[in-house]
């Protein structure tokens, strides 16, 4: 089932009304990580995340440092 939210947010992601958006936790954008955009569309998400969130959190690390 996860690869079916990966493939869904990799085609979201590609769009070009989300190109800009970047993680709000890592500040990453589309071609580096790809974001959880059917979360905020589906589930009423406030904030758009990385759909891998340990690479993420490994991301805030790096920028902390």
């Amino acid at each position: 089932m996860k690869s079916l939210y990966s493939k869904i947010n990799k085609e979201l992601n590609e769009l070009e009304i989300y190109k800009n958006i970047a993680c709000k936790d890592c500040g990453r954008k589309y071609p580096e990580t790809i974001l959880n955009i059917e979360e905020v569309i589906h589930h009423n998400g406030k904030k758009y995340r990385c759909v891998n969130r340990q690479d993420c959190n490994q991301a805030k690390k790096k920028l902390k440092l």
